[in-house]
């Protein structure tokens, strides 16, 4: 069982790897958005997601990626999201975005 010291120091961890993120792929300036706002969006995100709201799941994936454009997996959702709304170009957008940001493949 974890204590409430061990879940603290768990949650800063994460803080620090989501800091570090940010500023190495120099992306803390272009919304501005500190990183835990970048993970309160994020989380938001995935809430109307999950609940089948899609543009508001799409609007939240837009300023997550907008924040930090070099995850994948929010562009993905963020395509998801707008192919659920019947936003089918700007679907495949997010798509490409999210293809692009992991590159080609190394195999």
């Amino acid at each position: 069982m974890k204590s409430v010291a061990t879940d603290g120091i768990i949650a800063l961890r994460r803080a620090i790897v989501v800091t570090v993120v940010f500023v190495a792929s120099g992306t803390i300036g272009a919304q501005e958005m500190a990183p835990a706002q970048y993970l309160r969006t994020v989380r938001e995100a995935e809430f109307h997601f999950s609940a089948g709201e899609w543009k508001s799941a799409s609007d939240a994936y837009g300023r997550a990626v907008a924040a930090n454009p070099h995850v994948a997996g929010t562009w993905f959702r963020l395509g998801l999201a707008r192919l659920n709304s019947s936003d089918a170009q700007g679907a495949v957008i997010a798509l490409e975005h999210g293809w692009q940001s992991v590159g080609p493949p190394t195999n």
